[in-house]
């Protein structure tokens, strides 16, 4: 390939490709022309910004980035992508946490449990993963669908905290699991109750990925029209049969079957 035929190639990416804005020039006073109507553009595009924010600076009180964008200009399906949005940037923020468990690395003090103490401390574990289950199917069906409705940023921002503080809390938990030292008959509970808490995280890495492509498909239909998005989360824990078989196998060892 020529260079000549590189240059076009790469002129019509960024053209087309990347959509950038570009302006061809021949002379000096072309370039001053183009940048002069672009400062004026962009000058009048901040003076909009700003007239928006006087009137909703709380509501953005804590976003940044393209979530703030999404929160200021309001385009179609921005309740969808927010909420996508700030659920994925909590992802993002406990990424070292999901290394650790996708690495099976557990630091931190370790609960030393003995016999009698074992019952109580795992069934408070199964109580845990069940409250985060209940907690987020609850942001989805008592809170976002009526943020939605009502186009409320700081309701919609909360629920995606509910989701990022359930996701990080799985791991947390999953994480303390490992690091317990159980008796040997209590230790394939603690693993299938531990992978059952990870699960959480991959159906919420699940949800938030899914929606945004939704989403986004939806907004670059050619017959999309304006709508109120209604979410629902259904929330699958297929780990959850492997859990109940290590219980059926424990209590076969104890004779409790």
């Amino acid at each position: 390939m020529s260079i000549r035929q590189c240059c076009l190639n790469s002129v019509k990416q960024v053209r087309h490709g990347d959509r950038v804005w570009t302006f061809p020039f021949e002379t000096g006073a072309d370039i001053i022309a183009v940048l002069r109507t672009q400062l004026a553009y962009e000058v009048t595009r901040g003076l909009t910004l700003s007239q928006q924010m006087r009137g909703g600076a709380l509501e953005l009180d804590g976003l940044t980035g393209e979530a703030f964008r999404l929160a200021l200009e309001k385009p179609f399906g921005w309740e969808g992508k927010l909420f996508a949005k700030l659920i994925l940037t909590d992802i993002a923020r406990a990424s070292d946490l999901r290394r650790d468990y996708d690495a099976g690395v557990a630091f931190g003090p370790s609960d030393v449990v003995t016999e009698a103490e074992a019952t109580h401390w795992l069934t408070s574990f199964s109580a845990e993963a069940e409250r985060l289950i209940d907690a987020v199917t609850k942001v989805v069906k008592a809170t976002l669908n009526e943020a939605f409705r009502t186009g409320s940023v700081q309701t919609i921002a909360y629920g995606a905290r509910q989701f990022g503080r359930a996701y990080r809390e799985s791991l947390e938990w999953a994480a303390r699991l490992r690091r317990a030292h159980l008796p040997e008959d209590w230790r394939p509970l603690a693993k299938e109750l531990s992978v059952m808490l990870a699960d959480i995280t991959t159906e919420i890495e699940r949800f938030a990925s899914d929606l945004e492509r939704q989403v986004n498909d939806i907004v670059s239909a050619p017959d999309a029209v304006s709508t109120h998005l209604s979410v629902t989360f259904n929330l699958h824990v297929p780990e959850m049969e492997r859990f109940h078989a290590a219980i059926r196998e424990f209590k076969r060892k104890r004779g409790l079957e």
